[in-house]
């Protein structure tokens, strides 16, 4: 059974480096969702209404709507895209990761189970912040294939 998986892009600084990463990630199937286009998060939510995949990066401090919550014991602006449609989708969150093994990688997925409040902020604060441990936990096993050159702690969050 093949769902369509569809992941969120944001354009690169160099065109070319754009249709490099938008050619590699479309020859293996994936659907690309350019960051910052019109309709964009419409587009997200199609891609529930039709009962697709949707690929959420959330270990980087990018400019998107945010939530702090803990990461290795401090605070980091974290993607609340997963909670956002989450809590607005009621969809099945399946959490993944790769990791490089002696003969190649492995694929790792796990579904993550989340009951709603029906406080929108709230849901929002506590799903991010339980796929993030979950993913900080993932992180631990193989920390060196982390990709620890980003500023993941950049944004700080504001002062009582």
């Amino acid at each position: 059974n093949n769902i369509p998986v569809h992941t969120i892009a944001k354009p690169v600084y160099d065109p070319r480096l754009t249709r490099w990463a938008h050619s590699n990630r479309t020859q293996f199937g994936l659907n690309v969702i350019w960051r910052g286009q019109r309709g964009g998060f419409k587009e997200m939510l199609r891609v529930f209404h039709q009962k697709e995949a949707l690929a959420l990066l959330i270990d980087q401090d990018t400019n998107v709507q945010s939530v702090f919550v803990p990461f290795f014991g401090k605070e980091a602006a974290t993607p609340a895209a997963v909670g956002v449609l989450a809590s607005r989708t009621k969809a099945p969150i399946i959490i993944g990761w790769l990791q490089r093994q002696n003969d190649g990688y492995r694929l790792n997925f796990e579904r993550y189970e989340y009951e709603l409040s029906g406080e929108k902020n709230t849901d929002i604060q506590v799903i991010t912040a339980g796929v993030t441990q979950r993913l900080e936990w993932a992180i631990r096993q193989a920390p060196e294939q982390w990709v620890w050159m980003h500023r993941r702690w950049k944004t700080r969050p504001p002062k009582e």
